[in-house]
């Protein structure tokens, strides 16, 4: 038996589309409710309703490399980041004996799939395994390495959501971008790559960036004090390689509002102390200690025993490997902590983004997966990839 977890919706459209997709999927019996907000929550009503029989455990949520947006349990206060994870992650588990899958596969049977429908959760290896292990064992954990949306398409006589992706080129720079021309090369000459390993046209890209030659500068370019991400909408032509009774659909763009240009001043603070810790020795001394921290209680041999870990360029919000030494500036600002004035220390770059819907590389139609809510089944509900090497690149199981 299949399992589903949603959030309330709210307003949020992805939500209701991926809440009306999966009640459709999975049925009224397997969907978790709200109530059961936590994971640990989740997982119980899992096992008291599976009877014998887990399928997958499909879970909604807002999540970046480094968070996902559902707590672990009912008392935890903290948002679910890496840290707070780790932290947690001191066996035994706050899960408790016995665990919450009861019914879990004997060793060397096949593991209960749980499956995270969260942005980009996948692309931290680290956070992943960090995820499996609170779990348990008797199950993998998948999600996407990209940005995930459910879409409305349709007209009055049939309707579908469509559970899709989008890449998400992303550059970082110690110095910000001031023109145009200076922004459309960096993505232009970024070697940005396709699922399956091709390079993505750069072309494509600086026709997306070139879309904001209409705006003012300021509009798209952080300054040196901008503190909100800048998200401006672009236009896009996506092949839809089915026909909705009668009409071919290809034009799912600006309105479905899943092609984005993004930049923010990043100011990540990493460490704060009073006035006379620091100055009693050099910025560069305090950086130095702020990582060494961080290595000590996030990479050493007892944290989630010896898999995949955060690096620090990662907790600073940077790609895996990057050197913050060239793409980070460290500054001081003041700062009252308790009520003592001391000095907060921050690491600052300037990030810049562009997501655009994950297209076929043979023939430029969109990637998903269906469900026909009204009228006929389409003649391809799922046109995932067939090869393993490219499905590991849009989805991370571990």
């Amino acid at each position: 038996m299949d399992f589903a977890f949603v959030p309330p919706p709210a307003k949020d459209a992805g939500i209701i589309n991926a809440s009306e997709m999966l009640t459709h999927r999975v049925g009224a019996s397997g969907m978790i409710p709200a109530s059961a907000s936590s994971l640990k929550e989740m997982l119980v009503f899992v096992d008291a309703r599976a009877g014998g029989s887990i399928g997958s455990v499909s879970i909604v949520s807002h999540a970046s490399p480094t968070h996902v947006s559902f707590p672990l349990t009912a008392t935890q206060s903290q948002p679910s980041i890496y840290q707070v994870l780790a932290d947690l992650y001191k066996p035994p588990f706050p899960f408790g004996a016995p665990a919450p899958f009861h019914q879990a596969p004997a060793s060397g049977a096949t593991p209960i799939p749980i499956v995270i429908k969260g942005c980009r959760v996948g692309r931290s290896e680290a956070f992943m395994r960090l995820l499996k292990s609170i779990i348990g064992e008797g199950v993998t954990v998948e999600a996407p390495q990209h940005f995930n949306y459910f879409l409305h398409i349709g007209n009055r006589t049939a309707r579908y959501i469509v559970d899709c992706l989008c890449y998400d080129f992303e550059i970082h720079r110690k110095d910000r971008i001031t023109t145009h021309a200076d922004l459309r090369s960096a993505f232009s000459s970024a070697s940005f790559e396709r699922y399956d390993g091709s390079a993505m046209p750069a072309a494509e890209l600086t026709a997306l960036i070139d879309q904001l030659k209409t705006e003012r500068l300021s509009n798209y370019l952080p300054s040196t004090s901008t503190k909100k991400e800048i998200k401006i909408g672009l236009k896009t032509k996506i092949k839809f390689n089915e026909t909705v009774i009668g009409k071919t659909v290809h034009a799912m763009t600006g309105k479905q509002g899943i092609a984005q240009y993004r930049a923010l001043r990043v100011s990540k603070t990493i460490a704060r102390m009073n006035l006379a810790d620091f100055d009693a020795k050099p910025l560069a001394d305090h950086v130095a200690k702020a990582e060494a921290d961080w290595n000590a209680k996030y990479q050493s041999a007892n944290v989630l025993g010896g898999t995949v870990k955060k690096s620090f360029a990662e907790y600073l919000g940077l790609h895996k490997g990057e050197d913050p030494a060239l793409l980070v500036t460290w500054q001081a600002s003041n700062d009252k902590d308790g009520g003592v004035e001391g000095k907060r220390i921050e690491a600052v770059f300037y990030r810049y983004e562009l997501i655009l819907p994950l297209t076929s590389v043979s023939d430029g139609a969109l990637l998903f997966a269906s469900e026909a809510l009204k009228g006929p089944a389409l003649t391809t509900p799922v046109t995932w990839p067939s090869n393993s090497a490219h499905m590991a690149a849009l989805f991370r199981r571990v």
